[in-house]
């Protein structure tokens, strides 16, 4: 019993010692990889982002080449604020006519004929550029089912 106290004293005293514990480089061969995946950029590379959606109508630079500060690197075409723009003008027309054409429903009902063609229009551009798009393997099958279906509810719409 004692002689078991004294071996675990002993281990007990020596394991909570100290140890200065270092380590050396060595030239040697590999004998371990690691792998990961990533991307590798230059130093000055910057990937540029548009401030608003739409169809990329025009690239103003060749790949690799040097873009100067304010140069314009792509045109973007927003039909949607354009059409915006032009459904708020309308209304804003409508509303200052004097009642020489008929009641204000008449009016409201005008409106709305001219807004489920312009909503029309603008669907169905977009269903035909992404068809484009779909018939040259770009985009996914997700898109161009939601182009065509807002296609269609517009044209049912205004049909109605």
């Amino acid at each position: 019993m004692i002689r078991r106290l004294h071996y675990l004293l002993f281990i007990f005293l020596f394991s909570c010692g100290s140890k200065n514990t270092s380590t050396q480089p060595v030239a040697g061969d590999i004998t371990e990889s690691v792998y990961a995946s990533g991307r590798v950029k230059a130093l000055h590379q910057y990937t540029a982002y548009p401030t608003v959606n739409g169809i990329l109508k025009k690239i103003n630079v060749q790949a690799g080449g040097t873009v100067a500060r304010g140069q314009a690197i792509f045109e973007i075409e927003n039909v949607i604020t354009s059409l915006n723009t032009e459904n708020a003008r309308l209304a804003l027309d409508l509303s200052n006519e004097n009642n020489t054409r008929g009641s204000d429903k008449f009016q409201e009902l005008e409106m709305n004929v001219k807004l489920a063609l312009d909503k029309l229009h603008l669907d169905s551009s977009l269903y035909v550029r992404q068809k484009g798009l779909w018939e040259q393997n770009i985009g996914t099958r997700n898109d161009f089912d939601q182009r065509e279906l807002a296609y269609k509810n517009s044209k049912a719409n205004y049909l109605l």
